[in-house]
């Protein structure tokens, strides 16, 4: 690994509290949904397990009315929104961050700067015995480089970082170009960034970055992964992506999603917070909103308008039945986003199939006739029951 990259430091006694925390939360989730210990612990881009962490870690340090709550509240959210990004393979976003004390501020991440979520999850995959280390040291580093460039250019610079996929058979398999461009009025620094999703293969990405600068691989060492030299090394300039480069879902067709399952989303949010946890709801609610996100993205294939179901009268049991229903599972930037299966069964294998792009969803997999209404020939799930039963049980 190249010298200028910081290696994950070891666990400090505090870091392995939260990982033995951590620790216990996966044997009780596992154990109370009846599953095997979840290999793709690892992988998953969202895990409700370290969202409930970091909550119990907050109620232990400073209570139950601590006044951070609501900056965590607002993180979790932000997790669900970028988790159902990456699920969609959203085609790019813009965000913006604040540049404030040297660092680098995310408002979906007010507690802390940035970095320090990185290293925080860089830490967490060490400890649980991560393939692709040296990619998210390299990580750690790309940003303290990015926050740097911006602090000492003038406003208006941009800076690029290029993301392929993992090379060393690691969860992240997308390709993406992020940028990040200072603006500002004199009193505060904000920084627009933009994550497009490409399809450019490692080849394609080393042409890029010797495009803007014929030197970007001078004291590249061979035995360093191609991925981790990459994020590494961001570098200022500006990049043309080939339109026919740029991949996946429409942004303004995901904002009606996310509108769509606003209440889900907070359904989901209220599961976790309880004081006393029960993994059942957490699960059902989680699978619950993939499910009508899947739904809604289906619908948008030809409506306008998404018809949305009226979720404040949807019950425990009625989400514990939907829950029960096939969830896809995608890989994207951060790992494996999707649900969980309930007690029944094992969790969910990852789908190879590319996703977002439309196509009906295959929860609904053979042909017959539906239980709950008697209609038939019709697409039904394993239940027998068809998806517009599902639909209006409820509504």
């Amino acid at each position: 690994m190249s010298a200028e990259t910081e290696t994950i430091s070891a666990a400090t006694s505090k870091q392995d509290d939260n990982f033995s925390r951590i620790y216990r939360l996966y044997d009780d989730f596992d154990r109370t949904l009846k599953t095997k210990t979840d290999q793709k612990r690892l992988s998953r881009a969202y895990h409700p397990v370290l969202e409930r962490a970091r909550i119990l870690k907050e109620w232990q340090e400073r209570g139950q009315n601590s006044p951070l709550l609501p900056g965590l509240a607002q993180e979790l959210r932000a997790n669900i929104e970028t988790t159902l990004a990456e699920h969609f393979k959203v085609k790019g976003g813009t965000r913006y961050m604040n540049l404030d004390e040297d660092q680098l501020w995310s408002p979906f991440f007010p507690v802390e700067p940035f970095i320090e979520v990185v290293r925080r999850g860089a830490a967490l995959r060490k400890a649980l015995g991560s393939p692709d280390q040296d990619r998210e040291t390299a990580e750690i580093t790309g940003w303290k480089k990015i926050t740097q460039k911006l602090l000492d250019g003038p406003i208006g610079t941009r800076v690029v970082s290029l993301s392929p996929p993992s090379q060393n058979g690691g969860p992240y398999t997308e390709q993406y170009v992020d940028e990040f461009i200072s603006s500002g009025n004199g009193k505060e620094t904000r920084v627009l960034t933009r994550r497009t999703a490409v399809n450019l293969t490692i080849s394609d990405y080393e042409a890029l970055a010797l495009s803007v600068n014929p030197n970007y691989f001078d004291g590249y060492d061979p035995e360093t992964p191609i991925d981790a030299w990459f994020l590494s090394h961001p570098f200022t300039s500006s990049v043309k992506i080939p339109v026919n480069r740029i991949i996946g879902y429409p942004p303004e067709k995901f904002e009606k999603i996310l509108t769509a399952v606003d209440q889900l989303i907070n359904r989901h949010q209220q599961s976790l917070l309880r004081e006393v946890i029960d993994w059942n709801e957490v699960v059902s609610t989680l699978n619950t909103l993939f499910y009508f996100a899947n739904k809604f993205r289906d619908q948008l294939e030809t409506l306008e308008v998404i018809p949305i179901p009226q979720f404040d009268r949807l019950s425990l049991s009625t989400m514990t039945f939907i829950a029960s229903q096939p969830i896809h599972l995608v890989t994207g930037g951060c790992g494996i986003s999707g649900g969980f299966e309930s007690a029944r069964s094992l969790l969910l294998q990852n789908s190879v199939a590319q996703f977002g792009l439309g196509g009906r969803s295959s929860e609904y997999h053979h042909i017959g006739t539906c239980a709950k209404c008697h209609q038939g020939p019709k697409r039904v799930g394993d239940c027998s029951i068809c998806e517009d039963c599902v639909i209006t049980y409820f509504s």
